[in-house]
């Protein structure tokens, strides 16, 4: 195997918390505790080889929440960020968000709010799904914001007026269209943007990722562009794809801005738009920083999709060059080829086209009904645009990618994977239904039932293999039966399939099928990388766990 390191020199950490102190601030990212003064940035030395997950400042210092050799750590350190004086573990959750105000300490985790008293944390407020990802002081009122909460597990807006003894519900939005903040006149969330109770909902074509207000002025970050707009009328906006999923918005002294996510950390005049990147010189550990996916396109180029920008490679791997995307970061779930020759990228939160191989991605402004919430497939089937989200399967007119529909045979289940093999359409569901679409007409017939979510990985005539719960099937019109495994392995984590044939893995081994066998034969890879995320499907094959890239040979 051969580590693919030229990647490296883009690597910036993800910024996971950032808290202002006077006019320093401190990062928290995945390779440790940040400290930032004007444009000085020091790594702190009690914190390396800290992942941080959550910070608040306090009248002594920082409150520091971190993961550690897998073990959740929650401390108090000076105002220099010396670790102090450990605190007790939140019971059986971990810290997404902390807050130190009105005499208490308040935690959030994936099962509510917790508040700091002599016994240890006791937990104050958890319905249902109540999963807190923020917490601030405002006007004398304590806010959670909170990604998922009660029955529907929908985001919402917790508050409190007695110091976080007893919280209520104050708005309540849609499935994943988060509220990142809540002003005098309204909220802002991350489809609806600027929004004030009580008045139509309609949805953006880019979404809110970001946002703050100071004493004369608010701003928010909208796809990949920075908007400030000042108490006296004035405005500014500024396009950056490196603003793009940016979580951290701060408006600073002298008409600057910090600006600070999964693609690092960036200080902003917002005059002269000038940038400056904070990490631009620091190593940072592959492991803070993640390469998502890699794809093939044509011409045996490569691209790669990672949190500190989007790469392609036309020599395996030897060198990588930026793509010109539009937003630099593209968390993306599928790629599909039109028939005029055109790339489609479904990411989360976007659909982007690039119509030079991959050396430039555009973002697809796209308005369905119901809204998709995430995007997780894309495939053509014909020329029809067939897009998986979790709000269900959205199938476009021919030849016009932009006019989506609701396909109803689906319903608004999350769709897990697509696979089009000439005029049919496979749609594989998160609840375990495998669904023949026909995209003329969009009626679906559900063709087998699983007991977890289904992949379809590849069809020949009536005879449809899939994967679901690390099981591999084969489904005909008359049986849906099990196929053997290699080496009698008993559960499979993924499945690749590419021109070259099919690839499975396990967490330690890989193995490609033997196309010329009658039965299914498999061959065991003499190299492999262990806890593989992600293949492309050309020589040399490339892997990556998500912190390095390899090339088997």
């Amino acid at each position: 195997m051969k580590h693919i390191d030229q990647l490296d020199t883009y690597r910036r950490p993800e910024v996971k918390a950032v808290v202002l102190q006077g006019e320093e601030i401190w990062l928290g990212t995945a390779a440790g505790l940040y400290h930032l003064r004007g444009e000085q940035l020091e790594a702190h030395a009690d914190w390396r080889e800290h992942r941080i997950t959550s910070l608040a400042t306090s009248d002594a210092g920082l409150v520091v929440g971190a993961i550690h050799a897998g073990s959740p750590l929650l401390a108090l350190t000076d105002r220099d960020g010396r670790r102090q004086q450990r605190l007790p573990d939140l019971p059986q959750d971990q810290a997404k968000a902390l807050l130190s105000a009105q005499g208490t300490l308040l935690a959030g985790g994936k099962h509510g709010i917790y508040r700091l008293e002599e016994a240890g944390w006791r937990h104050c407020y958890g319905q249902g799904h109540t999963e807190v990802i923020g917490l601030t002081a405002r006007q004398g009122r304590l806010l959670a914001f909170c990604k998922k909460q009660g029955v529907k597990a929908h985001p919402a807006l917790l508050v409190s007026t007695d110091g976080g003894e007893t919280w209520q519900l104050e708005l309540e939005t849609g499935y994943h269209d988060g509220i990142l903040a809540a002003w005098d006149d309204g909220y802002l969330t991350r489809w609806r943007g600027p929004w004030r109770a009580g008045t139509p909902v309609r949805h953006q074509k880019s979404p809110y990722s970001a946002a703050c207000q100071s004493e004369h002025a608010r701003a928010w970050i909208s796809g990949n562009k920075l908007v400030c707009e000042f108490a006296n009328g004035a405005g500014v906006e500024l396009e950056e794809p490196r603003f793009a999923e940016a979580e951290h918005l701060f408006l600073l002294s002298e008409g600057r801005a910090l600006v600070a996510g999964i693609s690092g950390a960036f200080l902003i005049e917002l005059g002269s738009g000038q940038m400056h990147d904070v990490f631009a010189g620091h190593v940072v550990p592959s492991s803070a920083a993640k390469i998502k996916r890699l794809w093939n396109l044509e011409d045996d180029r490569i691209l790669a999709t990672a949190t500190f920008g989007t790469f392609y490679s036309d020599n395996g791997g030897a060198h990588w060059q930026p793509a010109a995307a539009e937003w630099a970061a593209l968390d993306a779930e599928g790629l599909a080829l039109s028939p005029d020759g055109a790339w489609y990228l479904a990411t989360q939160r976007g659909l982007f086209s690039s119509w030079d191989n991959g050396e430039s991605w555009r973002h697809v402004k796209i308005s369905t009904q119901p809204h998709f919430a995430e995007l997780t497939d894309v495939v053509f089937v014909g020329d029809r645009l067939a897009l998986g989200s979790k709000a269900g399967l959205f199938l476009s007119a021919e030849d016009y990618p932009k006019e989506l529909s609701w396909v109803s045979a689906v319903g608004n289940a999350t769709v897990h994977a697509l696979l089009a093999e000439g005029d049919i359409l496979w749609v594989g569901t998160v609840d375990g239904r495998l669904l023949q679409i026909d995209p003329e007409t969009g009626h679906g017939w559900i063709r087998a039932m699983f007991q977890a979510p289904c992949q379809p990985l590849r069809a020949q005539g009536d005879c449809l293999w899939v994967l679901s719960g690390g099981l591999l099937f084969e489904v005909t019109p008359q049986s849906v039966r099990p196929l053997p495994h290699p080496d009698g392995v008993e559960r499979l984590k993924e499945a690749f399939v590419s021109e070259q044939g099919l690839l499975v893995w396990d967490h330690a081994n890989g193995w490609a099928l033997k196309e010329t066998a009658a039965e299914p034969e498999w061959v065991a890879l003499e190299e492999w990388l262990p806890a593989v995320k992600s293949v492309s499907g050309m020589a040399p094959r490339l892997v990556t766990d998500r912190a390095v890239i390899v090339a088997l040979s």
